[in-house]
């Protein structure tokens, strides 16, 4: 174990930093509390439960544009906790509002599957024909498939 050398990876980009994105000054979008990512061709999509809305990044960093607002209409949000793809379809938590958004690879909107969470979700996966959720609800741990 002494002669395994510990390599420190710095990141190639930092989304959200003032300094890197000087764009965010010009549109004023910028990132809240990000907490869940997932990337669709080029471009990069950030779940940020702060601003109630889903954040667009180019593979370099720009924040390009929000999708969404606060609200409980459909492609709106309220406290959204996490995104995921599967089955060409685009999947976002959406705690604040007890569902399951579901949208096409062009974030148009499709549906939502009303579930029950509790604050304590930790994740959200998705394939052809159901939704995984992972985390604490009622005190104990579990995996819920939808």
């Amino acid at each position: 174990m002494d002669d395994v050398k510990v390599e420190q990876i710095q990141p190639k980009i930092v989304i959200g930093f003032d300094s890197i994105n000087a764009i965010i000054k010009e549109t004023g979008l910028f990132l809240g509390q990000p907490n869940s990512v997932i990337v669709i061709n080029d471009s990069i999509y950030i779940c940020d439960r702060a601003i109630n809305a889903i954040i667009v990044s180019d593979m370099n960093g720009h924040i390009i544009r929000k999708i969404g607002r606060d609200g409980s209409a459909p492609g709106e949000f309220l406290n959204p906790s996490y995104i995921t793809m599967g089955n060409n379809q685009i999947f976002v938590h959406d705690f604040g509002n007890g569902r399951v958004q579901v949208f096409n690879e062009s974030f148009q909107y499709q549906s939502s599957i009303p579930v029950a969470f509790d604050p304590r979700t930790n994740s959200i996966a998705a394939n052809y024909n159901s939704i995984f959720l992972t985390g604490n609800f009622n005190d104990t741990n579990l995996v819920m498939v939808y």
